[in-house]
């Protein structure tokens, strides 16, 4: 009994049919699946970037001070007053293959100071 078993699993696991089919397909999922890791991540990144430039520009325009974010740029309003813009740019971290060359995000921010 433990013979016949024995043998039809050596039968079972030494047969290599299916194993080209299978790679064939494997690739292109994994590649697909790190496509779509390397989108969201950049989505994340950008909203994470977008929400930190928006937060140090908000605080400039708050406190007037220029300590935590040196990227800011202040421009006079007619009627008084300013409006501070920064912006930011970082580089993508490249996950997937199909991401060539050098990715970067930026994000562009604005608030309004009304007391200078």
């Amino acid at each position: 009994m433990t013979q016949r078993i024995r043998s039809k699993l050596s039968d079972f696991f030494s047969d290599e049919l299916g194993v080209v089919e299978g790679t064939l397909v494997i690739i292109p999922l994994v590649i697909l699946f790190l496509s779509i890791i390397q989108i969201a991540d950049a989505v994340i990144q950008h909203n994470d970037l977008a929400n930190q430039v928006q937060g140090d520009v908000s605080r400039v325009a708050l406190y007037g001070s220029q300590a935590p974010f040196s990227g800011a740029t202040r421009q006079a309003l007619p009627g008084g007053g300013a409006i501070i813009i920064g912006h930011r740019s970082e580089r993508i971290t490249p996950i997937s293959p199909l991401l060539l060359g050098n990715p970067n995000i930026s994000a562009t921010s604005i608030a309004v100071d009304e007391n200078h």
